[in-house]
Parts: structure tokens; C-alpha cells; sequence
């Protein structure tokens, strides 16, 4: 899990590089929760598509038919939904950002 972890704590950090190229700091805390909300959201998504699938998958199991098609559908789906939490992991770190910016602000 280390290794893993170290490779998606790279991309989360190249996910917000890109997000910051494309779209300026969060104007306000609201605005800065709406974004992570939506990512979460997104996440919560895929991965109530990935038990559904799941479920499917399991039932073709339980009468003796293939459930690689269904499987395979598990696959793409947790693939997208790594993606929606790399890009949640992203934006919470934009929003940590912004927190420790206002706060440095304030203190000078």
C-alpha cells in the first residue's frame, strides 16, 4: 500500500498542478467546499456503479455463466473512480492551500 500510496499522492500533486494552470485559488471557503463537494459526489458515483456491477457480475456467477464482460465493467468503473478520488485529493489540497493563504494573510 506505501508504494501505492506514493504514486497517488504524485498524481493527486500533478492533478492540482493542472487544475491550478486551468482555474484560479478558490474565491472563498464556499465556493472551495462546492468544488470538493462535487468530486466527492463524482467518487460516490462510480462506486455505487462498481457494487451494482458487482452484483450482476455475482449473479451470472451463481448460474454457471461467464461474468468477465461485467467484470470488466468493474475494471473501467474503478479506474474512474480513482481518477474522481485523485481529483478529490486534489482539490482538498487546493482548499488546504487556500485556508493556510488566509490565514498567512491574516497573520502579517
Amino acid at each position: 500500500m506505501t508504494y501505492m500510496k506514493k504514486h497517488v499522492t504524485y498524481l493527486a500533486a500533478a492533478e492540482l498542478n493542472r487544475a491550478n494552470e486551468l482555474h484560479p485559488a478558490f474565491a472563498s471557503a464556499h465556493e472551495g467546499w462546492a468544488v470538493l463537494l462535487e468530486e466527492i459526489r463524482e467518487l460516490s458515483s462510480e462506486t455505487h456503479a462498481i457494487e451494482d456491477m458487482h452484483q450482476l457480475a455475482f449473479a451470472d456467477v451463481m448460474q454457471d455463466r461467464s461474468a468477465c464482460d461485467g467484470i470488466a465493467c468493474v475494471y473501467e468503473t474503478a479506474i474512474r473512480a480513482a481518477c474522481e478520488a485523485i481529483q478529490g485529493a486534489a482539490m482538498a489540497k487546493k482548499y488546504i492551500a487556500m485556508e493556510e493563504g488566509q490565514h498567512e494573510q491574516a497573520l502579517r
